[in-house]
């Protein structure tokens, strides 16, 4: 399929920092799920699936704005203590893979997908965006970011295959990191008929006071 596919120039930066806003330590809401809630409240679009949920902190976000969420991660102990703790009984939570989603074709209006696709080989990456395309309705919303190959860590590990690293990201030394070139992005969402994306700069300062830089693609890519 020939899709519309728009990168923006140059890199922004945002600053990040933990917030225990719901009771729990989290990162706060970035300024582009901030945006992208207000598109889709825009859209009169209601049902969104929260993948790679994890803490749970943007299925709660999209649940107090009005939204039926549904929350899945490969583990759900953290949003399940969560929701339990805050009394939020309307969020549905199914815990399964990315690469996996057990619901109907064209059931979600929007599928959401922060700091996790790119922890997986390719196969699986090409894997999980079938099937949010396949769950997503016409015009659904695929919403997420990747780690661009222009990150600082990029190159920093052990390679197991093109551009995919073990031991490149502190604290998360056993997990693996994909880093994703424009070329391969475009590539990777040719299923989709509108694809926008932003190149965003992420300064996370810690509870310490540390920062940590994270350079990814911010994507939109609409079915």
């Amino acid at each position: 399929m020939t899709n519309k596919f728009k990168i923006s120039e140059e890199w922004k930066e945002y600053n990040q920092y933990v917030t225990s806003e719901y009771g729990f330590n989290q990162i706060s809401i970035s300024t582009f799920i901030i945006n992208m809630k207000n598109q889709l409240l825009k859209c009169g679009y209601k049902t969104i699936l929260d993948l790679g949920c994890g803490s749970g902190r943007h299925s709660i976000y999209f649940n107090n704005e009005g939204f039926e969420v549904y929350a899945s991660d490969i583990n759900c102990h953290n949003i399940d203590k969560h929701v339990k703790e805050l009394n939020i009984t309307n969020i549905n939570i199914c815990e399964h893979s990315f690469i996996d989603i057990p619901y109907d074709d064209d059931f979600f209006d929007a599928v959401i997908c922060t700091s996790t696709i790119h922890h997986a080989r390719m196969y699986e990456i090409k894997r999980a965006i079938s099937e949010v395309y396949r769950v997503l309705k016409p015009q659904g919303y695929f919403i997420f970011d990747i780690l661009s190959d222009k990150d600082a860590s990029y190159g920093v590990g052990m390679e197991i295959e093109h551009n995919t690293f073990i031991g490149s990201r502190q604290g998360e030394e056993d997990v693996p990191h994909h880093y994703t070139s424009e070329r391969e992005l475009k590539s990777l969402l040719d299923l989709f008929s509108n694809i926008k994306v932003d190149k965003s700069i992420y300064k996370l300062t810690d509870l310490s006071g540390n920062i940590y830089d994270s350079k990814a693609f911010e994507v939109v890519a609409i079915k």
